[in-house]
């Protein structure tokens, strides 16, 4: 299974937005931030933050989840001072023992990377005993309440080869043996490609290592997220790995894998571009991409039969946009680009099962043989769908030629050592600039 989760934001404080994004948001994702972010935090601020979020995950539906983000970022960008880390460790903690049982669905770990405002911290020794005291102590709470298990994702840090040793250090000490982990998440991926301008999706090894690591430990229901993620090319890859694990690598309901992301640049995008914001339209059985206000009345149809009020909204938002009128809630608009991609998520969805392209992938016997079927089908979907898939065939066959590797591993070899080898390699092509010494 594949899905998105939702950065929560002013967007969502009011009423209407949030029944707008109700109606096709089934995750939410909540930052502790706003109660550890404070040059002077602590359990009174916390608190004032658990109240939000109770609030929050009590207006959820029954089939909608809520995420929480354990609000490292403070720590990140220096909100946070080094010297307060373990009562910001602390805080953290109390809201996974005494909170997450009943406050939310999934919950982030509490991954330190990096000291943006305090470059001497930097170290590699620093990293690595900053991240086991708050990993250990997440652990002892875990252990004496086994169904936080279920909730706890386990966020690796591997974009340069420093970080990827330590949190490998950190897992195998602290959870491997035991095997209880479920969920794994992909971390610093946010802004990564505009920093190393790389052509692949940097998460596909890690995607790989931690599939091995689901299988090997053995539980029911697991998940791996991307943090951060919103480039075209990356959504295929992950649409595709995610029909490849479901329908490949589990054959069964005895295991299985639903691979998530998220991003907060749909919101924005579709924020800063009101006046030229263009939506998908199907016109004569014909996908076309035109501005927002091309047929505002096809648009409000999508979501009359949901929301008649929240349809009502939105179709006077845009007559105010066609008509060059002040908006009543301009932000509409930023969630209306939030539902077109989700759309485009579900057309890269669609096309992959269309023409059976995990099929043609498991029955390949090399990957040029692969190639030369998909460049083929490429071509199909490129003259369909030109706005999705622009000048990205060649990212996605590289992202195919990665994956052929992995999938080969997974399926003979699985030596952990030989795969080892293949990922350091594969992250110093990544060439993000070494901020660890």
């Amino acid at each position: 299974m594949f899905s998105y989760v939702h950065t929560t934001s002013k967007l969502i404080v009011n009423n209407s937005r949030k029944r707008f994004l109700d109606i096709f948001i089934k995750n939410y994702l909540f930052s502790l931030i706003g109660g550890l972010s404070q040059k002077e935090f602590g359990f009174d601020t916390l608190f004032k933050i658990l109240n939000k979020i109770s609030n929050f995950k009590n207006s959820l539906k029954d089939d909608q989840r809520l995420f929480i983000d354990s609000g490292g970022y403070s720590i990140i960008k220096g909100d946070v001072n080094p010297r307060d880390l373990q009562k910001f460790i602390e805080c953290y903690n109390i809201f996974l023992k005494d909170y997450a049982e009943t406050s939310c669905d999934k919950i982030f770990s509490l991954d330190i990377p990096i000291f943006l405002k305090y470059p001497s911290f930097n170290k590699k020794k620093n990293i690595y005993e900053i991240n086991k005291k708050s990993l250990i102590a997440s652990k002892k709470i875990l252990d004496k309440n086994n169904k936080l298990y279920d909730k706890f994702i386990f966020v690796w840090q591997f974009k340069i080869l420093n970080q990827y040793f330590i949190w490998n250090k950190l897992y195998n000490e602290i959870f491997k043996e035991e095997k209880q982990i479920k969920n794994f998440a992909i971390g610093g991926m946010v802004g990564l490609r505009k920093v190393s301008n790389i052509k692949f999706s940097p998460f596909i090894l890690m995607f790989y290592k931690c599939l091995n690591l689901i299988i090997n430990n053995g539980h029911k229901q697991n998940c791996i997220h991307m943090l951060g993620i919103n480039f075209i090319p990356d959504r295929f890859t992950m649409v595709f790995l995610s029909l490849l694990s479901d329908n490949y690598y589990f054959h069964s309901e005895s295991q299985n894998v639903e691979v998530l992301y998220d991003n907060i640049h749909y919101s924005i995008a579709g924020f800063f571009r009101i006046r030229n914001l263009k939506m998908i339209f199907n016109k004569n059985n014909k996908p076309i991409l035109k501005h927002v206000c091309y047929d505002s009345d096809y648009i409000v149809s999508i979501f009359e039969n949901k929301d008649k009020e929240i349809a009502k909204m939105l179709k006077d938002e845009l007559n105010n946009l066609s008509e060059k009128k002040q908006f009543n809630d301009l932000e509409f608009f930023a969630i209306l680009n939030v539902y077109k991609q989700l759309y485009v998520d579900y057309i890269l969805l669609n096309l992959i099962k269309k023409y059976n392209i995990v099929k043609i992938f498991t029955e390949s016997k090399n990957f040029n043989t692969f190639k030369h079927f998909y460049i083929k089908i490429y071509n199909m979907m490129l003259i369909d769908y030109p706005f999705i898939f622009k000048d990205y065939n060649e990212q996605i066959l590289l992202n195919f030629k990665y994956i052929f590797g992995c999938h080969k591993w997974l399926m003979n070899d699985r030596s952990e050592q030989q795969f080892e080898k293949i990922n350091q390699k594969f992250i110093t092509h990544i060439k993000f600039p070494n901020i660890l010494n």
